[in-house]
């Protein structure tokens, strides 16, 4: 039976291979491995120093963001967490973690 994708748990490979740069409103990021440079908001910045640090489910990092941000957190904000992830995923910066 395959896992459930909200319990998967997904990281950065390699948070070394990431620059960050941050501003009062914001952060851009360069991801060495892609050469790519990507413009985040405070959530998405959250969410991503998150996953650099550990190894999380999309639930995982929506209380994580919230209490980092100090932001009520809930249905709506775990499925922009989780869309946020996707996002990551398909532009290379997090993948899931193999067992």
């Amino acid at each position: 039976m395959p896992a459930d994708p909200a319990f998967t748990l997904w990281h950065v490979p390699d948070p070394k291979r990431l620059l960050w740069r941050c501003w009062d409103d914001g952060c851009i990021v360069y991801h060495m491995d892609s050469g790519d440079t990507h413009e985040l908001n405070d959530v998405a910045a959250a969410a991503l120093r998150c996953l650099a640090a550990a190894k999380l489910d999309y639930h995982q990092v929506s209380q994580l963001v919230c209490a980092s941000l100090q932001v009520e957190g809930g249905t709506d904000f775990d499925g922009h967490i989780r869309q946020l992830m996707d996002s990551f995923d398909q532009v290379g910066l997090i993948e899931p973690v193999t067992p």
